[in-house]
């Protein structure tokens, strides 16, 4: 019994661990942890904060609007890390917003 439980952790906390770096604001778009993707970036939006530039923090996370990103990938890992690293927030998320196309549309929701 003890076994299938741990047997059963292996398979169950890798599923939340993958999904804290990319999940899908659009029902639509499945992300395919196996198969990563590239896209241009299409553009960023950022949700949750009252007192920070927007701005500011796009350019802290690194990524920017026409570059070519994986999804999921190393770029918005890092992105994660460096705005987790400020300090300033209790939630750090990036969600697929939209595909078009070739482009994606990433919303960087923040709790500060």
């Amino acid at each position: 019994m003890k076994n299938l439980l741990i047997l059963g952790l292996f398979i169950v906390l890798p599923c939340f661990q993958i999904g804290a770096q990319v999940i899908s604001g659009n029902q639509d778009y499945k992300i395919n942890y196996n198969d990563p993707r590239e896209y241009e970036l299409g553009g960023i939006k950022v949700t949750g904060v009252k007192y920070l530039d927007e701005n500011v923090l796009i350019n802290i996370s690194g990524l920017q609007v026409g570059s070519v990103i994986s999804i999921p990938g190393e770029l918005v890992t890092n992105a994660v890390k460096k705005l987790w690293e400020q300090g300033l927030f209790s939630k750090v998320e990036i969600v697929v917003e939209k595909v078009i196309n070739n482009s994606v549309f990433l919303e960087i929701r923040l709790e500060e």
